[in-house]
């Protein structure tokens, strides 16, 4: 599936979907699935087991939620590689990842703050050809340092 219009629900995406449109409501690729968003998804997203998000430089991934060690935005099997913007500075959130996430050091990242579960995999400026950027949100504590990494087992 390609799509460049407005999504005004959610996507659920099970075998391959390209994406330079907006999807208003939230982003879900199952095991299986391949997306690539070049796009906006205005909603929490989730990469289940065996699923695959490219967010390219053109892509934004906004409003994510709150993440959990129950309920990670990236489920352990599940991988997500970002060249674009994730987050939203006007909201309090963590980017949880129980999977795989390697960030290639392009937009940066507008976070309270980003948790590698245990069995998580982080490769922070693309194998380091890039610089990876976590930058606090409007919820973050002041007096800290802007964003933060947290890798927990």
């Amino acid at each position: 599936m390609n799509y460049s219009g407005a999504i005004g629900g959610s996507l659920i995406v099970a075998g391959t979907a390209t994406s330079a449109g907006s999807v208003s409501g939230a982003l879900t690729v199952q095991p299986g699935g391949i997306t690539t968003n070049s796009g906006t998804v205005l909603n929490p997203f989730q990469v289940q087991t065996n699923g695959y998000l490219y967010n390219t430089s053109l892509g934004s991934l906004h409003n994510i939620g709150t993440g959990t060690a129950g309920s990670p935005q990236v489920a352990a099997g599940g991988i997500l590689v970002n060249a674009g913007s994730i987050g939203d500075s006007a909201t309090d959130e963590t980017l949880y990842v129980n999977g795989t996430f390697e960030d290639l050091g392009s937009s940066g990242m507008t976070l309270l703050s980003l948790a590698i579960g245990s069995g998580g995999t982080f490769i922070p400026g693309g194998d380091g050809i890039g610089t990876t950027t976590i930058n606090s949100d409007s919820a973050g504590t002041a007096g800290t340092f802007p964003g933060a990494a947290l890798l927990t087992q």
